[in-house]
C-alpha cells in the first residue's frame, strides 16, 4: 500500500532547529514496510533545554533502515493510514 509521506528531514542520527526550518519534501512508501513510528515528541534545545514552539515532531523507520522525521501535522494521517492495514 503506497503513501504519500511530508516529511522535514530524512536518514540522519539527530536533528537540531535549524532542521525545522527545512521545506518538506515528499516520498512515496510502502506502509506494509514501515518497522516502526514513535509518538510525537517535542522539540527541546539540546544545550539549555528550552522548548521550541510548533517543533513537535515523529520518527518513522522503515524496514530497510530509512528514517523520516515528520511534523506533528503530518503525523495524524500517516497514524490513521497505519492503522487501515
Amino acid at each position: 500500500m503506497m503513501y504519500k509521506l511530508k516529511y522535514f528531514l530524512k536518514n540522519l542520527g539527530g536533528i537540531c532547529a535549524n532542521d525545522f526550518e527545512n521545506k518538506e519534501a515528499v516520498d512515496f512508501i510502502n506502509l506494509r514496510h514501515v518497522s516502526s513510528l514513535s509518538e510525537v515528541r517535542k522539540f527541546y534545545l539540546p544545550l539549555s533545554g528550552t522548548y521550541v514552539s510548533g517543533a513537535d515532531y515523529a520518527k518513522l523507520t522503515m524496514n530497510n533502515g530509512d528514517t523520516y522525521y515528520v511534523k506533528e501535522n503530518s503525523f495524524n494521517d500517516l497514524y490513521n493510514s497505519l492503522q487501515t492495514i
